[in-house]
């Protein structure tokens, strides 16, 4: 059977589509792990996304608020330096949203966020399926508390940047 010849940039727009699903689906911890590595024995002793009142960590975000983020994020009308409180350590580097954008587009990136679950530590998962390229991945998103507020992970994030080929001085 011949195999349908792809144009090099497509061929490389669905390895990292493959490569994204695949970072998606394993880059995050179980609920298991992260609940057993809760910092102290009020959020241990608490049910993931039930966290007792805390000046410590933001209040848990919502699907709105997260899936605002996301629109915000990948919207190319909003200047980079406007994102950088969306992904964590991208003050190093605010450029990066520019050069993501290009490969998401091009990937024909969208997410929605369908659950989130705070693990009462300063860390949150977020259920989300990435639609790239058509192709739904379920899959989950970490966020960490970052000076007052919810940022994607910045390891994950590095882990899209460079599935996407491209490079961030905050990933090295």
């Amino acid at each position: 059977m011949k195999r349908p010849h792809l144009s090099h940039s497509a061929r490389g727009i669905s390895i990292a589509a493959v490569a994204l699903a695949a970072l998606l689906a394993g880059c995050s911890d179980s609920p298991e792990q992260t609940t057993a590595t809760a910092s102290s024995t009020a959020a241990a002793a608490a049910a993931p996304g039930t966290c007792p009142a805390s000046a410590k960590y933001p209040a848990t975000p919502t699907l709105d608020q997260l899936n605002a983020l996301l629109r915000r994020g990948l919207d190319p009308n909003v200047p980079a330096a406007q994102k950088v409180e969306l992904v964590q350590g991208t003050e190093a580097d605010p450029d990066i949203f520019n050069r993501m954008t290009a490969a998401l587009k091009q990937a024909d990136l969208s997410v929605n966020i369908n659950n989130v679950t705070d693990h009462c530590d300063g860390t949150a998962t977020a259920d989300a399926v990435l639609t790239l390229n058509g192709q739904p991945n379920p899959g989950q998103v970490p966020l960490v508390a970052d000076q007052g507020t919810w940022k994607l992970d910045k390891t994950w994030a590095c882990g899209i940047v460079t599935t996407l080929g491209q490079s961030s001085s905050i990933c090295s």
